[in-house]
């Protein structure tokens, strides 16, 4: 019968932190690494055996907390292996380096202090096994929603197998909450205004949050209102603003320089200038995009192609819009200056994330799983592919309650 993991690592905690100056011999088992065996004398973990791979792992560290320290992804590149494997990631799915990178990137955002220490360390061969914890962690924010302080973000043990010098996979415990954060995207509020001719369904401001997806390549022009948040999912795209001329067309106007978007990237649209759209790529680009406009809310079809583009084909339009959102505000629920902000939760099963007393309006899209929605006098329960606005001055608790894990894609307005 498979064992499971933690036995293993609470031996190397005990070996790693007993005080007694006695050699023993101590072998790993890990269900991915396999056995390891390694000769460490007890409270003299930091005396690692093999001095290169030690060293190795110290950098990665170092590495890891200028990606904190910085925000600079980049960072942590020159430390870990071009097939870099991280086994300690959220999901199910093995990460690479520039998912750990994002990752921290996010934790950097919600835990501004954040940085990891090193308690114990001892190596033997090519696996290293390292105690440490993270200071800087109490409190912080998601979006603007607080967040409780305390939290274990990462350890208490990693065990890690170096090759060439570099990290090469990394195995650890998970994120105890059951709660992963990862921040996308924030920008300043714009209220786009009312657009002659559309039809309107209420009066007062409207949030409209979007996906938006466009084929290889190809362009659309112009397919969103002025001050929208667009952050790209999965491909690439090229944001270019007119800089005149009375045409979207790069070869007949004077355009600005293109503003290149990677996944994650966040792009405000311009006021005052057509702006295009292009998908370089061999893959289609997904964008989430989020508008807030006033005087008129705009009715529209769940899926349409947006404004410009060519024809991809008979009946195939370049770009479709899927909307994920399309709610009627308060005249006073989005203040021009303040902020929105775009970003992903995952809940496990039976885990839940309290929003605190809400400054600001929430819209929460449940992208995988079953979400309960918990408040004063009220409680709803959605799945995937449906979404809740929560408004100001309440308080929710997320909770996932289903058996999977809970995907959310989360927009925050005036929260910060």
């Amino acid at each position: 019968m498979r064992r499971a993991a933690l036995p293993p690592l609470a031996i190397v905690l005990a070996i790693v932190t007993a005080s007694t100056l006695v050699r023993l011999s101590v072998v790993l088992v890990h269900p991915d690494i396999g056995p390891v065996r390694a000769t460490a004398a007890i409270g003299s973990a930091a005396q690692a055996q093999d001095p290169a791979a030690a060293s190795a792992v110290r950098r990665f560290y170092d590495a890891v907390n200028a990606v904190l320290r910085d925000g600079d992804a980049a960072l942590l590149a020159p430390v870990v292996a071009r097939g870099f494997v991280d086994r300690a990631a959220s999901s199910d799915v093995p990460a690479t380096g520039a998912d750990l990178a994002h990752e921290l990137v996010g934790l950097r955002v919600t835990y501004p202090g954040m940085r990891l220490v090193i308690d114990d360390l001892f190596a033997a061969g090519d696996r290293v096994a390292v105690r440490l914890h993270a200071e800087g962690t109490d409190g912080g924010d998601f979006l603007g929603l607080p967040i409780p302080g305390g939290p274990t973000v990462w350890g208490p043990i990693d065990v890690i197998r170096v090759a060439d010098d570099l990290v090469a996979e990394r195995w650890g415990s998970r994120t105890p909450s059951g709660v992963i954060k990862r921040p996308l995207a924030e920008a300043p509020v714009a209220v786009a205004p009312a657009i002659a001719g559309e039809t309107t369904s209420a009066s007062g401001t409207w949030l409209r949050v979007s996906r938006f997806t466009i084929a290889p390549g190809t362009k659309a022009s112009d397919p969103f209102s002025a001050g929208a948040l667009v952050v790209v999912e999965t491909g690439h795209l090229v944001a270019t603003a007119a800089g005149g001329g009375g045409s979207d067309d790069p070869d007949s106007s004077p355009f600005t320089a293109a503003t290149s978007l990677e996944p994650e990237a966040g792009f405000v649209v311009p006021t005052g200038a057509p702006t295009v759209f292009r998908n370089d790529g061999p893959q289609p680009a997904v964008a989430v995009v989020v508008e807030i406009g006033a005087a008129s809310f705009p009715e529209v079809a769940p899926a349409v192609p947006p404004k410009g583009g060519a024809d991809g084909g008979p009946g195939i339009p370049t770009a479709t819009t899927e909307i994920l959102v399309a709610a009627s505000l308060p005249a006073t629920a989005a203040t021009v200056g303040e902020t929105m902000a775009v970003g992903r939760l995952t809940l496990t099963a039976g885990t839940s994330f309290p929003t605190g007393t809400l400054r600001g309006l929430v819209a929460v899209v449940v992208e995988r799983g079953t979400m309960t929605t918990a408040r004063v006098g009220a409680q709803s329960t959605i799945g995937a592919g449906t979404s809740a606005v929560l408004d100001e001055g309440y308080a929710a608790i997320l909770h996932n309650a289903g058996p999977d894990a809970l995907s959310l894609l989360v927009v925050t307005v005036g929260t910060a």
